[in-house]
């Protein structure tokens, strides 16, 4: 039996400025993520847009985004925005960030809103 071919992907083909337009239409993380791993010509559009703010609620999380950030050091160079909420009871990994930090050169705004007992923002 034949194999198929495959016909190549004409996206690529699209100019930059229309890339960029088409990855600011997605809005959920998971499409960009998605995204950021169907290619490697995709995947710095992508990571752009994934990267540029970011929520930190869970120790965990901080923990990700140096594992990261440590992977691909030019990551921290695409995030211009951390909000630090995370939970009274999941602060297991948040002090990773003081390793993180030194290394995000383009960051513009940084919150940290110290943990409450009763905090109740939405995860």
């Amino acid at each position: 039996m034949a194999q198929p071919t495959t016909a190549a992907s004409r996206l690529l083909e699209l100019a930059d400025e229309l890339l960029i337009q088409i990855v600011q239409h997605l809005d959920d993380s998971q499409s960009l993520r998605n995204l950021a791993v169907t290619c490697s010509g995709l995947q710095d559009f992508a990571e752009a847009a994934l990267y540029e703010s970011v929520l930190i609620r869970k120790g965990y999380q901080a923990l990700k985004l140096f594992a990261s950030i440590l992977g691909r050091p030019d990551r921290a160079l695409l995030i211009r925005k951390i909000h630090v909420r995370y939970l009274y009871d999941d602060s297991g990994g948040v002090e990773i960030l003081n390793f993180t930090l030194r290394n995000l050169t383009k960051l513009k705004e940084l919150l940290i809103e110290a943990p409450c007992c009763n905090d109740t923002h939405a995860l």
